[in-house]
């Protein structure tokens, strides 16, 4: 069965809440054949909505008559306005093709073709909004197979930020509504699941992002190919592609408008090596050994009154296993609202992280209930007004382990780094006895310790997170063994581009720390601290054991799309503290080694610094600690 997607929009109208739906196709006037990815606006507004792959488009006019005008403008056609009346449906909007005669196309050497690529490139902030906007957009993805079935899909409305294009700073994502179909017979047919999607508006936002390729870089070639026309304008049509096909740059065309230098169209084909590299990026992730066999991707703008602005993003993966099954995940994001006054940042609290999940986060399709808002009707078996589709769309889907497994692991913050433990210890001689085991060690002044750490957090919202933290030693004349489970609150200092969140956090710590006393092999088994040892070698600490509560604070500074720098420090507050002697095996393998530890006051523990009895380690806790490392966020 196959879905034919229509894409729609969401209009509010301020002058009424009445609204006046239309749906239609557009075709090219000379072959009668549908025109995809058709922009289609609002004369007046920055509303409006595109055509699907087929060609169809629905759109809801408001019922004042100063909004019925729709404008068609698609590269290659002219524009055509048409008047929408009531009653009228079904519409059948013809385009007619345009085209330059070659003569009319300047020929430029390659430095003067680059020179004007460079001066494009440089007119970007006065081309597109200088200041903030807010964009409401439509999403749907989804995952077929070779027969055009639909093993998934699914929808998203969104509001997104963008700052000023006088800079390249990422905006943020927020999600209004979301909904998914998981096909009960196939889903399983293709395990894995992208993240990204609905961040589309900004990581694929070329002209925002500065993108090399737009740039006349001399890593790329560029060939002038000819003029076309879109809304009543003449566009260059320029070719490009890598000078060395690395992997990593894409080839392609991209359509400059030749009054006002705007980038107009992009569209990218990636390259032999890319997708060399993407099957290579795939092959962990999916079973089966799946190759990307083709890439494409299609951004548009709009030209406005006063600027131009992100219209849509069409998308295509195709995927091959080993047995020569095929898959197609397309995508497709339309802008449906533009405003540029009075626009707020998305709050921290209600935006959603690049690594959001539709497939998995989403309410199921039988649970929405979306009839204040547009959503994309479909034709074929799953129309949505059909019975047959209702019915199919109703249907439960218990989750799969690895949607209950990616849901809980989306919830996690993980990291891992190097801990400074701030502690003194004065040069001495120190010694242990215990039975026939001796230990004597000359030690130097030591102020830190060192360790590394493993931390592992529970997401209860974006700004509060459960913690735990385990930390060991990372010299080998040293022990560590310190455990925190506790409590942080985020604090977003910087929300856009790459973030700078602030945290203050507070546990409950248990801490064992010791400095080495040597090594010993004892004559026979012993026991110790509870605990049964072999007459094998056995290292000796000295030190202290406590618990009580931390405090801290930090920062963590984004690196990229899922890892952040993080940098925190704390204070430990003791409750109880004891002075300890402990004992651990050094022989035999590393994990079933035991490790225990007495107080230094016990009878058959013989304590002495600098041959004087002493019932305290000699190391003091400063109480302090600092730490560096790496943060994995979902």
């Amino acid at each position: 069965m196959k879905i034919y997607l229509l894409f729609i929009y969401v209009f509010l109208n301020t002058y009424s809440f009445a609204q006046l739906p239309k749906s239609g196709r557009v075709f090219n006037s000379k072959t009668n054949s549908p025109l995809p990815f058709v922009n289609i606006g609002i004369k007046g507004t920055y509303s409006g909505t595109t055509t699907n792959i087929n060609g169809e488009f629905s759109i809801n006019l408001p019922s004042n008559p100063k909004f019925r005008t729709l404008v068609f403008s698609c590269i290659g056609y002219e524009n055509k306005e048409y008047t929408a009346k009531e009653g009228e449906n079904n519409l059948s909007i013809k385009l007619i093709p345009h085209s330059y005669d070659i003569s009319e196309v300047t020929i430029m050497p390659d430095s003067t073709l680059r020179s004007f690529l460079r001066k494009a490139y440089d007119k970007i902030p006065e081309n597109y909004p200088n200041v903030p906007t807010k964009y409401e957009g439509f999403y749907r993805a989804s995952i077929q197979n070779q027969e055009g079935e639909y093993l998934r899909f699914m929808e998203v409305l969104t509001e997104a930020y963008k700052s000023s294009y006088k800079n390249k700073e990422e905006g943020t994502v927020k999600v209004l509504k979301s909904r998914k179909y998981l096909s009960p017979n196939h889903m399983n047919q293709f395990a894995a699941h992208f993240y990204g999607g609905v961040h589309l508006c900004h990581s694929v936002d070329f002209v925002k992002n500065r993108t090399l390729f737009l740039s006349g870089s001399k890593k790329y070639q560029y060939t002038l190919l000819g003029l076309v026309n879109y809304n009543n304008s003449k566009l260059y049509q320029i070719k490009f592609k890598p000078v060395k096909d690395d992997g990593k740059k894409s080839s392609g065309y991209f359509y400059i408008d030749t009054k006002t230098l705007a980038y107009i169209k992009i569209e990218i084909n990636r390259t032999k090596k890319e997708l060399e590299q993407r099957s290579k990026s795939l092959t962990p992730l999916i079973p089966n050994d799946i190759t990307s066999t083709k890439k494409w991707l299609k951004v548009n703008y709009e030209i406005g009154d006063s600027y131009c602005y992100l219209k849509s993003i069409f998308h295509s993966e195709s995927y091959k296993t080993k047995d020569s099954i095929y898959f197609t995940s397309p995508l497709e994001y339309v802008v449906t609202e533009v405003h540029d006054s009075y626009v707020e940042k998305i709050p921290f609290n209600k935006q959603v992280p690049i690594t959001y999940l539709p497939a998995i986060e989403a309410q199921p399709y039988f649970k929405s209930n979306w009839k204040s808002f547009n959503t994309l009707p479909s034709t074929g078996m799953l129309a949505l007004d059909s019975i047959q589709a209702n019915k199919i769309l109703s249907q439960r889907i218990n989750q799969s382990f690895l949607e209950k497994y990616i849901e809980f692991y989306k919830k996690m913050d993980f990291s891992f780094g190097v801990g400074i433990w701030s502690n003194k210890l004065n040069p001495r001689s120190y010694q242990l006895s215990f039975q026939n085991l001796n230990f004597r060690k000359e030690k130097n002044s030591i102020n830190y310790f060192k360790s590394y750490y493993f931390d592992f957090g529970y997401k209860l919202n974006n700004k509060n997170i459960v913690l735990y933290q385990w930390h060991q030693q990372l010299q080998k004349d040293n022990f560590i063994k310190i455990h925190n489970f506790g409590y942080k609150r985020l604090i977003p200092l910087k929300t856009l581009g790459r973030q700078i969140i602030a945290n203050i956090n507070a546990g409950w710590e248990w801490e064992k720390i010791g400095f080495s006393l040597g090594t010993a092999k004892s004559e026979q088994d012993f026991s110790f601290g509870g605990r049964k040892f072999k007459n094998e070698k056995v290292q000796a600490y000295a030190g202290y054991k406590s618990n009580g509560l931390s405090l801290g604070s930090g920062i963590d500074i984004q690196l990229s799309n899922v890892f952040h720098l993080s940098l925190s420090g704390s204070y430990f507050m003791p409750s109880k503290t004891e002075d300890i002697v402990i004992l651990q095996e050094r022989s035999g393998f590393f994990l079933g080694r035991k490790k225990a530890h007495e107080k230094i006051s016990h009878p058959n523990v013989q304590y002495s610094i600098d041959g004087q009895p002493s019932l305290k380690s000699g190391l003091k806790n400063n109480n302090w600690s600092f730490s560096v490392g790496l943060k994995m966020k979902m």
